[in-house]
């Protein structure tokens, strides 16, 4: 494998991990669902969600969040385990 191969590796898997940090902060962005409407695009239904009826978005969002957390932290294990392997 040449230099240039590396180098793109390298960058691609960085920019992965920064790709899932950029989606953990736009996650992050939203606090809590004072409300929600959930739409079927399929046959156009919706439903609206009132804020005490929004818990379980809430806990389902806040997993969400904890998993991806836990997903970029192993990503980074990875990527430091993986390259500081390789030698120059």
């Amino acid at each position: 494998m040449g230099i240039y191969e590396i180098k793109k590796e390298f960058e691609s898997d960085l920019k992965r991990i920064n790709h899932m940090k950029t989606t953990l902060e736009k996650l992050r962005s939203v606090d809590v669902f004072n409300g929600a409407t959930v739409r079927d695009w399929g046959s156009c239904d919706q439903v609206y969600f009132k804020e005490d009826e929004c818990d379980w978005l809430n806990e389902m969002w806040s997993e969400k969040i904890n998993s991806l957390i836990d997903e970029i932290e192993a990503e980074e294990m990875t990527f430091i385990e993986k390259w500081s392997r390789t030698k120059a």
